[in-house]
Formats: structure tokens, sequence, C-alpha cells
């Protein structure tokens, strides 16, 4: 194969990786479940008025590939939900993305990315009911606001994670 095609394969994998990415983030964002008549239930961590935290801080960050592996887990949840927006799928999606949300981020992750992760999964918390505390993802909050940060987190995940 010559190098032409690999880069162009490459190019071609990663705009396919940003656009299901965007379209998962687009289906979370707009299409919430209207008349569920079941709310998801709740724990005394997501009454919680600050928001979701972590249970715990990792000390050494993750690699990618394990930052990697947790996000496809959670979106897998977040396909299930979005298709089947029950109790037992909203409670697998908030375990996912608690999960996400313990792995940590990984040190090569750039700041504005992290911005990006935080509004990602801020969507995610917000369609089952829940809010993800500022201080959940340190640093995050703020860079949320920032113009591109959604944008520079899928081009981290173009970047990091291989294609699913």
């Amino acid at each position: 194969m010559s190098s032409a095609r690999r880069i162009a394969a490459g190019t071609s994998a990663r705009v396919g990786l940003a656009v299901l990415l965007g379209g998962v983030l687009a289906v979370v964002l707009f299409l919430r479940p209207g008349d569920d008549p079941a709310p998801p239930p709740t724990s005394p961590r997501s009454a919680a008025p600050s928001g979701v935290m972590p249970s715990a801080t990792p000390s050494i960050p993750p690699s990618p590939k394990e930052f990697c592996d947790a996000y496809r887990t959670m979106a897998g949840a977040q396909s299930q939900y979005v298709v089947t927006p029950d109790a037992r799928a909203a409670e697998l999606l908030r375990e996912r993305a608690d999960q996400l949300l313990a792995v940590g981020t990984p040190a090569s992750m750039p700041l504005t990315a992290r911005g990006g992760f935080f509004v990602e999964l801020s969507g995610v918390y917000a369609s089952i009911g829940l809010a993800l505390a500022p201080e959940a993802i340190p640093g995050a909050a703020e860079l949320a606001e920032v113009q591109g940060a959604s944008a520079a987190f899928g081009s981290f995940l173009a970047g990091s994670c291989p294609p699913f």
C-alpha cells in the first residue's frame, strides 16, 4: 500500500470517527427522551447539590488506550440508552459515565480538549437528569466555554483512539 493511500485511509478513518462522535453528542444533547413515565433511579450521590464527582482521583493519569477503552464502553451504554431510554439503561449509562470519570484524563489530552470532554460528559449526565460538578474534571469547566473546546476533544479522540 502506498504512503498516499495509507494517509488517505487514516484521514478518512479519523473523519469517520469525528462524524460518529458528533452524531452521538447531537443525540445526547437534542434527542432526549420526551414522555418517559419512569424517571431514572436516584441515589444519595445523585442528589448532591454540587453534581456528580469521581469516586477517586487517579494518582497516575491513564494511558490514552485506557481512556479510549472507557470512553468506548460509555458510548456503547449511551447508544443503548438512546434506543431504550428506560431506568435500566439509564443506570447502566450512569455506571459507565462514572467509570469514565474515575479513569481520568490522559496527560496527553490538551487542556482545551478537557473542556470539550467536560461539555460532552455533562451532556451525558444531563440526559439522565444529573449534573456534572464543575470540579469533577479539574480545570475543565472553565475551558468548556472556550470556543473550539468540543472540536478539540473530537480531534483528541480522532488522533488518540483507533477507529471504533
